[in-house]
């Protein structure tokens, strides 16, 4: 790790609320298989809960930039991360589709503005060695997924249920807010707009991204169901699964920590490309033989 790479309370801080997000932005494609034995949904309804995150994450993402310049950059965390809850009350809460649905609408919302507002605290206050602290902020976000999987496990081996592991994690943000109160989170002065085009580079990234994260949230989201539905076991032991799918990607996130500490993020992102399709013929390759083997 490069030596001149701090981290701080404010980085901590944002590490843990990055994590607390991540445990909740995989919940819902955890938790709908709960719910369609719960409420007897079909797969189209199950699937708009999913949908739902990701059209309120989108939302966010468009009317991010505004509302912190109206609320100011801590602030607006802040508030994302009671939206986040509000939604996750709702959830835990809800007993009809309507109500579910909405619920994981808002968690979109807020959840879309924690994680913008996130990365723009790493980018702006590491500069430089921005890739690094982006790059732990995932590592953090793995864990939070093995953490989720952990607690919906021991939930179920008590006999609590999946509402109590949601529940339980809104303690995170109350910890991390009380011991940041004297923590400034601003955004920098407005820099000059520079108008014009974006390089190619850019658009292969955003490619990239939109397909990786397509086909991440295509196994989060059906992931379990899929394995209760093929091997025939109960859903909370399809649930448990789906910690082998999750340590795999803290294992990918943390080698990509260490290699963003020691190489350039193009360079990172020039692999990326280049093994992906080894990854896509794979998974291909698995999906086609699982029925011939079955």
């Amino acid at each position: 790790m490069r030596s001149d790479f701090r981290r701080d309370r404010l980085t901590w801080v944002v590490y843990v609320v990055a994590a607390w997000f991540a445990y909740l932005q995989a919940s819902p494609g955890l938790v709908v298989v709960h719910l369609r034995d719960e409420l007897g949904l079909s797969y189209s309804v199950a699937g708009l809960h999913v949908a739902a995150f990701a059209a309120g994450s989108t939302a966010a993402g468009v009317v991010s930039a505004r509302l912190e310049r109206w609320l100011g950059r801590g602030r607006l965390l802040w508030s994302a991360v009671a939206v986040l809850g509000v939604g996750v009350i709702g959830l835990t809460a809800g007993r009809i589709a309507e109500v579910t649905v909405g619920s994981v609408l808002v968690m979109g919302i807020g959840g879309g503005l924690v994680l913008v507002t996130v990365q723009a605290v790493l980018a702006d206050h590491h500069g430089e060695l921005r890739t690094v602290a982006l790059a732990e902020e995932n590592v953090a976000a793995s864990i939070a997924y093995l953490a989720l999987i952990g607690a919906l496990s021991l939930a179920a081996a008590l006999q609590l249920g999946w509402r109590v592991a949601l529940l339980a994690s809104l303690v995170v943000p109350l910890v991390a807010w009380w011991s940041s109160r004297r923590v400034a989170i601003d955004a920098p002065p407005t820099s000059r707009v520079v108008r014009g085009r974006l390089p190619a580079v850019f658009w292969i990234a955003a490619a990239l991204l939109f397909c990786t994260t397509a086909a991440e949230w295509c196994v989060t989201a059906w992931g379990a169901t899929f394995v209760t539905d093929a091997v025939g076991v109960s859903t909370d032991t399809a649930v448990a699964l789906m910690a082998g799918y999750f340590g795999g990607v803290l294992i990918g996130r943390t080698l990509g920590s260490r290699l963003a500490s020691r190489h350039s993020p193009a360079r990172l992102l020039a692999i990326a490309i280049d093994s992906a399709p080894f990854t896509a013929v794979f998974g291909g390759c698995a999906a086609w033989l699982r029925p011939r083997c079955s």
